[in-house]
């Protein structure tokens, strides 16, 4: 039995790694922008769908998931573009998060027309596997943490840079960044490219290793979203160690009940956010978080 709880811990901290990523990326969206980034699931789309055409026509990992990340920055740099639009013409929280929802949907209609609703898996079969009792550990299971790992001492060295602080400013109060002289335009760019990198990475990753198809998605980015509230205002550790939990929390409840529990964990928690501190998503922004 005990046994049992290792595999479940490892599979809660593999799909941790994850949600940690994604939750990185909606965090340093949405900290900065006061975008409830749920196009986050779009990114996600875009790079499980490049990582898996190309992984039909070559048989290199690293090509799959190179593409998947510059189809995921292309995702991004749209999503700026859209979102700088709306900042324009001073846009509500409201009407924002209406966009960011509507463009997944929008992704995911295109995709569906282009692809068809089944699941398209990729040609890669290069994943190793170790089993120590009823551990299994797959090379993929390594990668994913791997990345984790690696991507968290690149996030932490781009905070500690001077273009890191200006996240840290906008974060705290974009008004007085702007009022200073500093572009703000610089920091929104920076972001968004960190976070189509980070979100391509974890779309091939997840596409290679599960298939992708168009309506997938949501839960993740939702997921996604909880952990990066649930990690408070920090840019980095806050948002990893909620998607760890989180990763564990959801294998949990897949082991004690069934498959339908793990997203209905989830749920449940930003249902008593929602309750506890309505603020964080659906109240008006202050005049200090405005844009």
């Amino acid at each position: 039995m005990g046994w049992i709880w290792i595999e479940v811990a490892k599979n809660g901290i593999v799909n941790g790694a994850l949600l940690a990523l994604l939750a990185v990326s909606f965090s340093w969206v949405y900290r900065t922008t006061r975008v409830f980034h749920i196009a986050i699931a779009a990114q996600v789309l875009a790079g499980g769908y490049a990582a898996v055409l190309v992984s039909r026509q070559t048989p290199s990992f690293t090509l799959a998931l190179l593409a998947a990340i510059v189809s995921a920055e292309i995702v991004s740099m749209m999503l700026l573009m859209l979102h700088t639009q709306l900042q324009r013409r001073d846009a509500s929280n409201s009407l924002r998060l209406i966009a960011s929802a509507g463009s997944y949907f929008f992704a995911a209609g295109l995709a569906s027309l282009w692809f068809g609703n089944d699941i398209k898996r990729g040609s890669l079969h290069t994943i190793a596997s170790w089993q120590w009792g009823y551990v299994i550990v797959t090379s993929t299971d390594i990668c994913y943490v791997g990345v984790l790992l690696f991507t968290l001492v690149v996030l932490a060295a781009v905070l500690r840079l001077p273009v890191g602080k200006g996240i840290a400013a906008v974060r705290s109060n974009r008004r007085l960044y702007a009022a200073l002289g500093h572009d703000e335009r610089q920091v929104n760019l920076l972001v968004h490219i960190v976070s189509g990198a980070v979100v391509g990475l974890c779309g091939g990753f997840e596409a290679l290793r599960n298939g992708v198809e168009p309506y997938g998605y949501l839960p993740m980015a939702v997921s996604a979203a909880v952990a990066a509230l649930l990690g408070g205002h920090s840019m980095l550790l806050g948002p990893v160690l909620a998607g760890l939990l989180m990763g564990v929390l959801k294998s949990s409840a897949t082991m004690l009940f069934s498959d339908a529990w793990a997203d209905t964990s989830i749920y449940g928690v930003l249902f008593i956010m929602v309750c506890v501190w309505p603020r964080l998503i659906l109240a008006p922004a202050t005049e200090e978080e405005r844009p």
